[in-house]
């Protein structure tokens, strides 16, 4: 097993002092077989925490504030199985007890890709919602010769230890056009509706090996502060914005929500041409992923950063690099969008762009950090970099073990981002509330279902005789009640 570490020690007054999170795949188009488990390290490269899988991640970890780990796993025998498919997702303890765990696939749908936690406690997801070559028929799809996988967004409320209520839905089908086919009630002037996508868009690249997605949405993330989501589409090289405050009756259609537009596209950029606003030199993004705000107290706050990947396939076919774009969009303090009915959404160049000596054809992805670096990965080279604005490598790190082919994208966190551990007795699972779902955990370990950390049985032992037994369980239930 070898690690390799690369500091740049000229710029080392400028890194930013965090940890760093990532988890190596071992399911790939190169290798595979090597160790799963995601991993937590300091600027020098020394393990802070690592969480041991028994499968391959779908694509990236997410850290939460009280220690757990929320990532999706590729489930066992999908019925859909595509690039980067999950279906399985798990929250893990700061131990790598399992916390929590839920399925989510089907023969009609299957979590891929990205997932996002909501400051609510629930978690977004992309799935891939499977439609007949019927209902791709009545679209208005041309030349079309079976199904289609088209993405949706799903909203999961986790419950308990191993279930979760969908409390929200937006799908991409509910808001097509075309302007093929003049008896389908979609038609129309697709230059006219940026808020729809043509469903005439996109070839389905690996339908010969029966995947048929057809968005290629690759990531994911929230905005708090205007309730809205915003998604990458590698196969249509632009990334899309739509309002979250709607119900899910109204994201289905075209009205309601704080815009409006229902769940109409609020905004798009990095291919124009994809509603007849552009001509390929206003192309801006190929094969993208990881679009994601800027969080509000960091340099370019409400910008919007993406890892531009350069290309579809191969590895830097003619020198292709890949790149980092941050674009300030033309966003209101209300977070409406402005554009007119002419011209595409704007910018027309980004803010801040960063090139390397680096490429990736797949995944990777770019976060703005507080003191105004960039966090970059690079998926396909294993390598995780940070460069500040002026372009400058201030911290590298190159993994290289066995038998793992690629890191999906990888995040650092401030050293405070850690909350203290709940010392609130009774408050088994750690969510700094004492309610029935500890009483589970509690349930679970006295039949041997479940195993509790040292933390967990202090916290749950609530007559402090060194046992956690049905006492305990009764002196909880007290303390809920009243």
């Amino acid at each position: 097993m070898i690690s390799i570490f690369v500091l740049s020690a000229l710029l080392a007054q400028d890194i930013f002092d965090g940890y760093t999170l990532f988890c190596p795949l071992t399911d790939g188009p190169i290798t595979g077989g090597g160790e799963n488990y995601s991993r937590l390290m300091d600027n020098n490269g020394n393990i802070i925490n690592q969480w041991n899988h028994d499968r391959c991640a779908a694509t990236a970890p997410y850290l939460m504030p009280d220690s757990t780990l929320i990532c999706p796993f590729k489930i066992e025998n999908p019925y859909i199985a595509g690039s980067a498919y999950g279906g399985k997702i798990i929250r893990y303890g700061w131990s790598g007890n399992i916390l929590w765990e839920y399925d989510y696939s089907d023969t009609n749908y299957i979590q891929h890709h990205d997932i996002e936690p909501m400051p609510n406690g629930n978690i977004l997801i992309i799935s891939w919602d499977r439609k007949t070559y019927l209902e791709v028929l009545a679209s208005g799809r041309q030349d079309v010769e079976g199904e289609m996988w088209p993405d949706k967004v799903v909203e999961l409320h986790p419950i308990g230890l191993d279930s979760a209520i969908i409390v929200w839905e937006w799908k991409f089908w509910d808001h097509l056009i075309q302007d093929a086919d003049p008896e389908f009630e979609n038609y129309g002037v697709v230059s006219d509706h940026p808020e729809l996508i043509d469903v005439n868009l996109g070839e389905l690249p690996l339908a010969q090996l029966g995947v048929l997605d057809w968005n290629h949405i690759n990531s994911i993330d929230y905005n708090e502060e205007f309730d809205q989501i915003i998604l990458s589409s590698r196969n249509m090289s632009e990334f899309y914005i739509i309002d979250h405050s709607t119900t899910t009756l109204e994201a289905s259609g075209h009205s309601g929500g704080n815009f409006g537009m229902g769940g109409d596209i609020l905004y798009r950029w990095g291919n124009p041409m994809n509603y007849g606003r552009g001509t390929i030199e206003d192309k801006m993004l190929i094969g993208q992923h990881d679009v994601n705000w800027i969080d509000a107290e960091y340099p370019g706050a409400g910008n919007i950063i993406i890892f531009n990947n350069g290309a579809v396939t191969g590895f830097g076919q003619d020198g292709t690099l890949s790149s980092i774009v941050e674009i300030t969009p033309p966003v209101n303090s209300e977070g409406a969008f402005e554009i007119n009915s002419i011209d595409p959404f704007g910018p027309l160049i980004p803010v801040w762009t960063y090139i390397s000596n680096s490429f990736s054809d797949i995944m990777s992805g770019a976060r703005r950090l507080p003191n105004g670096n960039t966090f970059v990965t690079v998926a396909r080279e294993l390598r995780l970099l940070e460069v500040d604005y002026s372009g400058n490598l201030v911290w590298e790190y190159v993994h290289n073990e066995l038998g793992q082919n690629a890191i999906s994208k990888a995040f650092k966190y401030p050293l405070d981002y850690l909350i203290e551990d709940s010392t609130l007795a009774g408050d088994v699972n750690g969510d700094y509330n004492a309610d029935i779902f500890d009483i589970i955990l509690m349930v679970n370990f006295i039949l041997d279902i479940y195993e509790l950390d040292s933390n967990q049985l202090y916290l749950a032992d609530l007559n402090g005789n060194g046992d956690v037994s049905v006492d305990d369980i009764m002196l909880l239930l007290g303390l809920i009640l009243s």
